[in-house]
């Protein structure tokens, strides 16, 4: 029951460093917005959490260090709600697929980032999933296709697709895991190193020589342009001054590829440490996951939900360096972040003040925020979504996220053609 791309690679990577990849997250700093430092994952999750960490600390020397230690690593994830994630996502755990997925981990190769097999099998679809060529829901909706099937979305319409294979046209299709779609529409396997390429997916290796990469403390960023051929990316002590690809978890530091520093390294940034560290002083030092902090105090910035949050009437500033809790903006005054304004309000970005979030029922008239879920109605008054057949303005108005344009009314999305 293969999930799709993003959604295996999150299960497999837990998204260490990069994790606004396919979900969203932060502490919003709403007024603590973290889990403190109970745990959320149990049972079968938590023995995946353990086996990842275990895996991941067992291949630090030929991956690159992510975390100080195994157990700070199963810190790290353990107060994260990962199946919450998944949900809302429009995925299901299947329970069998991640018991082998675990064993799999506790034996497999240091590899990054193929899938041991298992593991690209524990996200499927939700039970009563559509089928191929059905329509599978509309704007911000989860994806809801059937298994080997992915969600094709576009403003007017949404079909279920199956992807496609190595050398099928991908013109209108998804190219299956593991292949790229190249410049004739046509997917392919990644090339060995020294074949051609021109953009890093056409790389088993994941590095091209056409493309330059650059880092940014934890994150590294990856333009192409022109021919290029694929190749190893450096390992501990090669150079990395002329956009060289370090691997996996190694950083560029000081024009070198380097492993993260544990605690009590020396440090210039937050990207030179392990993710349960950050740079204090010249140094990095590891934190407690999931704590909360007090205004004044250091906090994780817009990886919160993966570090340290803020207490109740606090958010985290990531706009100083380095990011500290600071206490909630009130209503009505000056704002610049989104999570500055606390859990009942937001920022107004048109007028740059902190407004209350309207409940159901309550006045929008004047351009008041409505709370999630519910629209601004014509008549000025936050309401739920409408059903199909209901008069509608805009896709937010309707329960299928679909308003019809010629008839002004909520609907079905229509499935697109071909």
């Amino acid at each position: 029951m293969r999930a799709g791309r993003c959604a295996a690679l999150t299960l497999w990577l837990l998204v260490p460093v990069a994790a606004g990849a396919c979900g969203g997250g932060g502490n919003g700093g709403g007024g603590g917005g973290g889990n403190g430092t109970d745990d959320v994952v149990d049972g079968d999750f938590a023995e995946f959490i353990e086996a990842y960490c275990e895996f991941s600390d067992r291949c630090a020397g030929e991956l690159g260090r992510a975390f100080s230690s195994a157990d700070g690593c199963i810190d790290l994830y353990s107060c994260f709600p990962f199946e919450e994630l998944f949900q809302s996502l429009g995925f299901v755990i299947d329970e069998v697929a991640l018991a082998a997925c675990v064993e799999e981990l506790r034996t497999a190769g240091c590899r990054l980032p193929a899938l041991p097999g298992p593991c690209s099998e524990v996200l499927g679809p939700v039970p009563g999933a559509a089928g191929e060529g059905e329509a599978c829901g509309g704007f911000l909706q989860p994806p809801t296709c059937g298994e080997g099937l992915y969600c094709h979305f576009e403003s007017d319409c949404s079909v279920c697709r199956r992807y496609a294979g190595e050398d099928e046209d991908c013109s209108v299709r998804n190219c299956d895991e593991d292949l790229f779609c190249d410049a004739t529409d046509v997917c392919r396997a990644p090339g060995a190193d020294g074949q051609p390429c021109q953009s890093t997916d056409e790389c088993r290796s994941g590095a091209c020589t056409a493309c330059e990469v650059t880092y940014s403390g934890a994150f590294r960023s990856t333009s192409c342009s022109g021919d290029g051929t694929c190749y190893e990316p450096a390992s501990a002590g090669q150079p990395c001054t002329g956009g060289e690809a370090c691997s996996e978890f190694l950083v560029c530091s000081e024009g070198v590829c380097s492993m993260r520093g544990v605690d009590g390294d020396g440090c210039t940034g937050d990207g030179d440490c392990v993710l349960d560290a950050w740079c204090t002083g010249g140094a990095c030092e590891r934190f407690e996951p999931c704590s909360e902090q007090s205004p004044g105090e250091r906090c994780s910035g817009s990886l919160a939900f993966f570090g340290v949050s803020c207490t109740e009437g606090a958010y985290c500033d990531d706009g100083v360096d380095p990011p500290v809790c600071a206490p909630i903006t009130p209503l009505g005054a000056p704002c610049e972040e989104w999570g500055e304004c606390g859990a009942d309000a937001t920022c107004d970005f048109g007028g740059g003040v902190c407004l209350a979030i309207v409940p159901e029922g309550g006045s929008c008239a004047d351009g008041e925020p409505c709370e999630d879920d519910t629209f601004c109605s014509a008549d000025g008054l936050c309401t739920s979504p409408q059903p199909d057949g209901a008069a509608c303005i805009g896709d937010e108005d309707c329960e299928s996220r679909y308003c019809d344009p010629t008839d002004a009314v909520c609907a079905e999305i229509p499935v697109c053609p071909g």
